[in-house]
């Protein structure tokens, strides 16, 4: 198994537990369930031959790391699977908007926000294994 995937499913299960131990707990359950989307991101990029890790890690490096590599996949659906494209497009954004919420803004997020995350998130995955074949 490859390690990203195996960490992208990780991370899905302990967003999944920390919102089952505790709904006090549901902004920090945005984090680990953020990175299952985005080391999903990178497993597809590696598998699918749109760009290996190597060129991940020597292309990626830095504060905008995550824009290249969810900007590579989003060219890849629109070139490829363009009748995916602007659910899939809609999903990462707001995925993206609310990881940036919780965890670099000074304000609270609301209990249908994070519900709004959360479905955006299996939304994402469900995209993932129509186009890629790829289950979390």
């Amino acid at each position: 198994m490859d390690a990203y995937l195996d960490k992208a499913r990780q991370n899905m299960d302990a967003a999944k537990h920390l919102l089952q131990q505790d709904s006090s707990l549901h902004i920090a359950a945005v984090h680990p369930a953020y990175y299952a989307v985005f080391q999903t991101v990178k497993y597809i990029l590696d598998t699918q031959q749109i760009m290996d890790y190597a060129t991940q890690d020597s292309k990626a490096g830095g504060s905008k790391s995550h824009k290249i590599l969810i900007d590579e996949i989003t060219k890849d659906v629109k070139k490829h699977h363009s009748n995916n494209c602007n659910n899939m497009c809609r999903h990462m954004s707001t995925v993206r908007l609310y990881r940036k919420k919780a965890d670099y803004n000074n304000s609270p997020i609301s209990e249908n926000s994070i519900n709004e995350f959360y479905s955006n998130i299996q939304d994402l995955f469900s995209d993932f294994d129509q186009i890629y074949n790829v289950k979390i």
